[in-house]
């Protein structure tokens, strides 16, 4: 590239040696030579190739560091008139050019195309391209981010007619096709024999066909539930299979989308196997051989309906180019396609084949002749039994990498080191970086990654058994003796961690695992998975260090929550209230305070912080292994260890007052930001004084990223295999102190207060029975909170609840506003059921009912209707009408005061669907925690497999649910209907005007009417 005379000596804006007003012509000239694979140059201008194409870097504009000059200015305005006049010299040459965005597809937004990849990884929006025959020329030109801040890039492909046009297999290499391992090593004429004798048994037996280009022979297998296997060989050697299975869906789920589904398929099939489809068969008895598939037309041509498609070349078979594509572009593996189920369970591929593997094994007289048929069969069968694979080979491609286990070890190894800087779910569709063996790892939001690396049939248990035992001293040789990782503990219970969720999800009581650059890596191999995944497998398990710990050794949040606040009243230190930067409560703009508190020793400080939405941070501090606050860098080695909090979370401790709770540490004047990349930590000019910061999200406690880091540097200094857990659980960060303080893991009734070493360990003294008495007389009964205390004296008593739904009708008789609003909010937030009336009056009717109520009420109104809750008793009682039109009408209060309380009612009853519930940053939606609960709390595999499979089919039920509530409806609210026991109805009583008081009632006259109109 070259540049202006006036630029610097690395100008901003460099272009190739071309005139812009003469691109065309440049082009032209490269569309006239003959095709090359290698780099070249022309009229002194280099030419790129990779994968097929000619790149040309017509222009690139990258702007200064700092404010923009005028320099700057006039740089821009350069490279924008270039590659303006470098695009209107194309469109005058060869007219106006075919626009193409991005297109993509898949949960992970893969490119469809080349040219749709070269776009994304570019982050250009369009690209112009132009049809020049056998070849296309396409200019890619725009700004990478925002204009004029951003690179500004310009560059010309020129690439074959197939690439431009076709999709991402366009650029493979003709033997990208090729599968190998595909049959498990069996012979094609092994396979012939199988084929054979599995469609005399089932489906007629081997026909000829008649009309085919060459000579060749139809074999069909049809399963009950429709799985369907077509085998087609041919007299060359040659052959073509094709499946089906019902379930699997590759189209937009229409009759025109699953034939064009399949005629893609069939894309790269040789047409002479191609002409074999259609063609009539012939029986073995003369009888017309009827297809297995269905047939559909596309472009007047015969089209199976089929979901796979595969071709022997005679050497070696293929899966078509059009079955790639979509593999590629969806993520899918061959079983994805149905393979196993038409193909190698019923074939038993990479097993034996013989009379005595289909024959059934009863003493019946039908047995007995069942037997002899098949022996029969075999026997007769022309085709003779093909040599048994060897080695891996018969394992296909169950296994990563044909067998290469070290590279899987390498792979791994990469996956821990890239899982520092690299985040599972930021992963591109091109992302290699969480793949192993060629599989893609699985995230569950940071905590662990897993994937299945090898599933085995039951008829080569014994060669699988010998691979995995083979990965496992593979990866012993490399990390060292493994360490017992179990789902319980030595009392038996459930430890409840990510790691062990993942274990018995897949149906494992123990697994061996080794430390691997700070992260756990497991594998969970052998007989026990049988149970639950289905099929005896190999599976991957990665975990942070924090997610095979479970810090609180199994005591809830809320839990927590109640000794906390008993602790600190012991303590002389009440917990306090705090504001928060925090998530609103569905429905409304309301963000409760969290609660914070804590304990300060001679050798210690421990100070808590609980949030509403389940999460909450804990802070140690010992004393002996605190910071150094007079070196240089105090505050930023201590404000590492808040690193990977959430945002919202770090509000509770940011450049807070610690009113004593805690000692901080500030920023020092004229001190770097090094975190300039922004967010609150960034921001930040005091942080408290930690050696541990531990955080919620929800569902488990956790270690902070900082934290883990240092574990990691720890661990690792001079063995790269260390465990971080023995630096995380030390006296340098506190967190076994922590535990003790909690009482984490135990019971916490009176008698851990008249133990004498754990009062002296806590508080410095004895306690006496009566303080302790005093401090949880203190704490709110459970059904006292909701009606006289506040949200947070709730949810630290709420563990031991009757349940949400009784909580909500105390809550809505509560007298303190914000209480009443927060708590009901809460409650309907975590699943209560307003619809359920538990006496005569509603809980719409019982917060009407209340004497504090005020126009603020609306928004737990609008909720509460919302949310299904009758506007009028459904059961006739002391109440004041029974309505709550009713009931407003006869408050004697200005009509101004109750008009977003009128709107919230009829707001509640128009046709609606359920309101989206944003699940809290950091934390599991209420489904996922009770599933996760339900994981932990000793459910044996198998029913964890049952339960999963219920919880597939709720899914479903909820998004038929979600459709039938977007459905239009009437509105709910008939104002001529019955509403009061004397059969009037609210347009009746409203326009009567009869209320205990003479205020108007004019503006809800008026809604009602003109809802009547």
């Amino acid at each position: 590239m070259t540049s202006d005379p006036e630029t610097e000596p690395e100008p901003d804006f460099e272009h190739a040696d071309i005139d812009p007003g003469n691109i065309a012509g440049f082009a032209e000239r490269l569309l006239e030579r003959d095709w090359s694979d290698e780099d070249f140059e022309i009229d002194g201008v280099q030419v790129q190739t990779s994968s097929g194409i000619w790149v040309v870097m017509l222009g690139a504009y990258v702007p200064p560091e700092g404010e923009a000059t005028a320099q700057a200015q006039d740089d821009v305005s350069a490279a924008l008139t270039w590659v303006e006049d470098a695009r209107q010299s194309a469109q005058r040459a060869w007219g106006e050019p075919m626009v193409r965005e991005p297109q993509v597809s898949g949960d992970d937004n893969a490119p469809e195309g080349v040219v749709d990849m070269l776009l994304l990884t570019l982050g250009l929006e369009s690209a112009e391209l132009w049809d020049r025959g056998a070849r296309f020329v396409a200019m890619l030109t725009g700004w990478q981010g925002e204009p004029g801040a951003s690179s500004l890039v310009q560059a010309m492909l020129v690439l074959p007619r197939e690439i431009a046009m076709g999709g991402l297999t366009a650029t493979l290499p003709d033997d990208a096709t090729q599968q190998e391992l595909l049959m498990h090593g069996e012979t094609l004429g092994e396979l012939r024999r199988r084929a054979v004798i599995m469609s005399t048994l089932f489906s007629g037996g081997e026909a000829r066909l008649h009309g085919a280009p060459m000579l060749a022979t139809r074999c069909n297998l049809q399963s009950r539930t429709g799985e369907t296997t077509v085998w087609i060989f041919t007299d060359d050697g040659r052959a073509l299979l094709l499946i089906r299975h019902p379930d699997v869906t590759l189209d937009d789920g229409t009759d025109e989308g699953e034939l064009a589904a399949s005629r893609r398929l069939l894309d790269g099939v040789p047409d002479d196997l191609l002409a074999c489809i259609a063609a009539a068969g012939e029986r073995p008895d003369g009888a017309i051989a009827q297809h297995a598939l269905e047939f559909g037309l596309v472009a007047d041509a015969p089209v199976p309906r089929i979901t796979g498609v595969f071709w022997f070349d005679g050497t070696t078979w293929h899966a078509t180019r059009g079955l790639l594509e979509i593999a590629i572009r969806d993520g899918l593996g061959m079983d994805d396609f149905g393979f196993r189920s038409t193909v190698r369970q019923p074939y038993r591929l990479g097993g034996t084949f013989d009379a005595e593997d289909l024959s059934p094994s009863g003493d019946s007289e039908e047995h007995v002749a069942a037997r002899e048929r098949v022996e029969r069969l075999f026997a007769t069968c022309p085709y003779p039994p093909g040599p048994r694979p060897e080695g891996d080979r018969l394992l296909g491609y169950a296994i990563p990498h044909a067998g290469a286990r070290g590279e899987i070890v390498d792979d791994i190894e990469r996956v821990c080191e890239q899982w520092w800087v690299h985040s599972d779910g930021d992963a591109g569709w091109n992302d290699l970086i969480f793949r192993v063996g060629g599989r893609t790892l699985d995230g569950d939001g940071g905590r662990t990654l897993t994937a299945i690396l090898a599933e085995s049939e039951q008829w080569y248990l014994d060669e699988f058994a010998a691979w995995s035992e083979g990965l496992f001293a593979v990866m012993s040789e490399r990390w060292g003796d493994a360490f017992h990782m179990r789902v319980r503990d030595r009392s038996g219970a459930v430890r409840r961690t990510p790691a062990t969720r993942v274990m018995r999800a897949a149906g494992f009581d123990e697994a061996p695992g080794w430390w691997v650059n700070g992260h756990a890596v497991m594998l969970l191999a052998g007989a026990a998975s049988e149970r639950s995944i289905g099929v005896p497998s190999v599976m991957l398990l990665i975990a942070r260090a924090d997610a095979v710990l479970d810090p609180m050794d199994g005591t809830t949040t809320w839990a927590l929550r109640g000794r906390a606040r008993v602790l600190g009243s012991l303590a002389g230190r009440e917990n306090e209230p705090i504001s928060w930067n925090g998530p609103a409560l569905v429905g409304s703009d309301i963000v409760p305070d969290a609660t914070r508190g804590g304990i300060r020793t001679e050798f210690a400080t421990w100070a808590w912080h609980f949030t509403h939405d389940r999460r909450g941070v804990l802070l140690s501090c010992t004393n002996e292994f605190a910071p150094d606050l007079t070196v240089d860098d105090a505050y930023e080695r201590n404000a590492e260890l808040f690193d990977g909090v959430p945002e919202d979370l770090l509000s509770l401790v940011l450049d807070r007052d610690p009113g004593g709770l805690y000692d901080v540490v500030r920023r020092s004047d004229g001190t770097d930001n090094e975190k300039g990349e922004g967010g609150a930590l960034a921001a930040a000019q005091s942080v408290p004084v930690v050696t541990g910061v531990y955080w919620s999200d929800g569902t488990d406690w956790r270690a902070s990223d900082g934290l883990l880091r240092r574990a990691r540097a720890t661990a690792t200094d001079g063995d790269p295999n260390g465990n971080p857990l023995t630096w995380i659980t030390s006296a340098d960060t506190g967190l076994k102190v922590l535990t003790e303080v909690l009482f984490a893991g135990y019971g916490f009734d009176d008698d851990v207060f008249a133990d004498a070493s754990y009062t002296d360990f806590v508080f410095g003294r004895p306690v006496d029975p009566d303080a302790v008495k005093a401090a949880k007389d203190a704490v709110p009964r459970v059904l006292d909170a909701p009606r006289v205390g506040s949200l947070n004296d709730l949810l630290d008593v709420v563990s031991s609840g009757p349940g949400n739904r009784f909580l909500l009708d105390a809550a809505l008789s509560n007298p303190d506003t914000r209480s009443r609003r927060e708590i009901a909010l809460w409650l309907l937030e975590e699943g209560a059921d307003p619809s359920t009336q538990l006496s005569f009056l509603t809980p719409v009717n019982l917060l009407l009912e209340n004497r504090t109520l005020d126009a603020g009420d609306a928004v737990l109104l609008r909720r509460l209707v919302a949310s299904g809750a009758a506007v009028a008793s459904t059961t006739f009682g002391a109440t004041a009408g029974g309505h709550a039109l009713v009931q407003l009408c006869d408050l004697d209060v200005d009509e101004a005061e109750l008009e977003p309380l009128y709107a919230a009612i009829l707001d509640g009853l128009r046709p609606q669907t359920k309101p989206e519930e944003e699940p809290s940053s950091g934390g599991d939606e209420t489904g996922d925690r009770e599933l996760m609960q339900m994981i932990d709390d000793t459910l044996p595999p198998e029913e964890f497999s049952r339960l999963r499979a219920q919880a597939e089919d709720a899914a479903v039920d909820s998004a038929e649910a979600t459709r039938e509530a977007s459905a239009p409806a009437e509105p709910l609210l008939d104002v001529h209907a019955p509403a009061l026991r004397d059969g009037r109805s609210v347009l009746d009583y409203v326009s009567e005007g009869s209320f205990p008081h003479d205020r108007s009632r004019a503006g809800l006259l008026s809604l009602l009417a003109e809802l009547a109109s």
